[in-house]
């Protein structure tokens, strides 16, 4: 029975480990996004010469 407990044991803490690479993977993404769109942002409205709205969403 010990081994069965150690053995969910492991495996819950590989599912745990799986789903923060997971997410620490969709944070870095959003963040480059972010980054890209804030670059094209402004380096569009300069190009053009239209004022730029402030990103209201800042997460």
């Amino acid at each position: 029975m010990d081994a069965d407990i150690s053995t969910i044991a492991s495996i819950l803490q590989s599912v745990s480990n799986m789903s923060d690479q997971f997410i620490n993977k969709n944070k870095s993404v959003m963040t480059f996004n972010s980054n890209v769109s804030y670059h094209l942002k402004y380096h569009l409205s300069s190009k053009l010469d239209i004022p730029v709205r402030e990103n209201i969403e800042n997460t």
